[in-house]
């Protein structure tokens, strides 16, 4: 589940940057007994490199404060509590236009967060989505 809001300036030489505000939960996973939950909140900004009309290349650089929680059966040799920390983010992504309405998206994202014990491990995921402005 991710959910975000963008405030771009309006005038054209200044849309190709914004910043982006976002809240991810990056899922649940089941392992030694247990479950290992990671959630998110992500401050960026972002950049737009256009090649075309059609085409634009698309970066991310920001910071994500995130939260862990881990727990795991005993002897299962993994540590449970409880992790809350800053760490870098950023991504790249591409971006075709249709119309000045619709576009569609490939983006790759990468969040640095801290686990128990392990110390900090990035976090990524790939996404594809249509973008539809009003």
């Amino acid at each position: 589940m991710w959910v975000s809001m963008l405030a771009a300036p309006t005038t054209r030489c200044q849309r190709a940057r914004a910043a982006l505000v976002c809240y991810t939960h990056f899922g649940d996973i089941s392992r030694a007994g247990g479950t290992t939950k990671a959630e998110g909140l992500n401050l960026s900004l972002l950049g737009r490199v256009p090649f075309s009309p059609q085409f634009n290349l698309l970066g991310k650089l920001g910071v994500t404060y995130g939260w862990t929680d881990v727990s795991s059966a005993p002897g299962s040799g993994i540590g449970s509590g409880t992790e809350k920390s800053f760490g870098v983010s950023y991504g790249l992504g591409a971006e075709y236009v249709f119309s000045p309405q619709l576009s569609a998206v490939l983006q790759y994202d990468e969040h640095q967060l801290k686990f128990i014990n392990t110390g900090r491990d990035r976090v990524s995921a790939t996404t594809i989505g249509l973008r539809y402005r009003f």
